[in-house]
């Protein structure tokens, strides 16, 4: 099948016919959109002061829900939802302008800021690679 080539094409140039691992593609682009912007969500007319107590947490099961229920009807794998989540934490990481990991606030304990050591940070960073690849 010619659409599964590593290759990227022109945007617009797409002749193949649709089958059924294009459709779970893009089930799967929409579970990761909006797992990754679901605090949009929470502001909703309707959702904001009515329904939206515990911190959103109804909130969010009830998004969860219903992306499980679109998941079950593409006939998607198990976790897919669960997968977004994963994605959706790897894309809020905060990164510097060359693309590594931006070093973490250091750490409080019982009020005194403690600095994070040079090792632990690179921990941190090896930790962070390890999701981006595992996640890609």
């Amino acid at each position: 099948m010619s659409s599964t080539t590593a290759t990227p094409r022109k945007a617009g140039t797409g002749k193949d016919r649709w089958t059924e691992e294009h459709t779970k593609i893009l089930v799967r682009g929409i579970i990761n959109k909006t797992m990754a912007t679901r605090k949009d969500l929470y502001v909703l007319e309707g959702i904001l002061g009515c329904v939206d107590n515990h911190g959103n947490d109804r909130t969010s099961k009830k998004v969860v829900q219903i992306l499980e229920t679109l998941a079950a009807a593409f006939n998607l794998e198990k976790g897919a939802v669960r997968a977004g989540k994963t994605t959706a934490a790897a894309s809020a990481t905060k990164r510097k302008a060359n693309g590594s990991a931006a070093k973490p606030a250091p750490k409080k304990r019982r009020g005194v800021k403690v600095e994070t050591t040079e090792e632990e940070w690179e921990e941190t960073e090896e930790d962070d690679e390890a999701e981006a690849e595992f996640t890609e």
